[in-house]
């Protein structure tokens, strides 16, 4: 499970921009690449990169392979986690058990449960899970789910609830074409 150290994301991230931190890679050409699950992404200017060799401020759990967080507005992030689907027919059960019974978190209110597709040419079957989650601050969280490589991953999308629709066009929805798969 990926955490925050003291329960500070928004002060410790706005620290690990002000201090350059090694483990925020950055620019145009910088790509994240994962050569066991055959993935990559660039990591442009507005985006801060955190791995588990390069944690920053999160800590990660054991299925936790990077987290992408937004610049500008740290509450805005993007982590790549594994999951346990294995193929199209576990894709096909996980869209139906989201469509059917969400998911056991307080607070949780589902907005939508769909397949889409993602990457740079935008092949990649994935189910888009989007729900909301009431709290204190009130999140929107998008999960897209998929299978490469024989292993499942999620990215599980995270913004404020009242900057989600902005969010999704700007950072989310871009994100998600620039992906390239082996």
């Amino acid at each position: 499970m990926i955490g925050t150290k003291n329960g500070w994301m928004v002060g410790l991230i706005f620290i690990s921009v002000l201090a350059l931190v090694p483990s925020m890679v950055r620019g145009e050409e910088a790509r994240y690449t994962n050569s066991t699950y055959g993935i990559s992404f660039p990591i442009v200017e507005d985006m801060i990169l955190y791995t588990p060799e390069h944690p920053g401020p999160f800590t990660f759990g054991e299925g936790n392979l990077c987290i992408v967080v937004n610049k500008w507005k740290p509450n805005e992030l993007i982590m790549l986690n594994r999951s346990a689907a294995a193929d199209d027919v576990d894709l096909d059960y996980l869209k139906s058990q989201m469509e059917e019974q969400g998911l056991p978190k307080p607070g949780y209110h589902k907005v939508s449960v769909e397949y889409t597709t993602i990457g740079e040419h935008q092949r990649k079957r994935a189910v888009d899970h989007i729900f909301t989650l009431q709290g204190q601050v009130p999140r929107t969280m998008r999960y897209v789910s998929f299978v490469q490589k024989g292993q499942g991953l999620t990215f599980v999308c995270t913004s404020s609830t009242d900057r989600f629709q902005e969010t999704n066009k700007e950072f989310f929805d871009p994100f998600f074409r620039s992906i390239k798969f082996e």
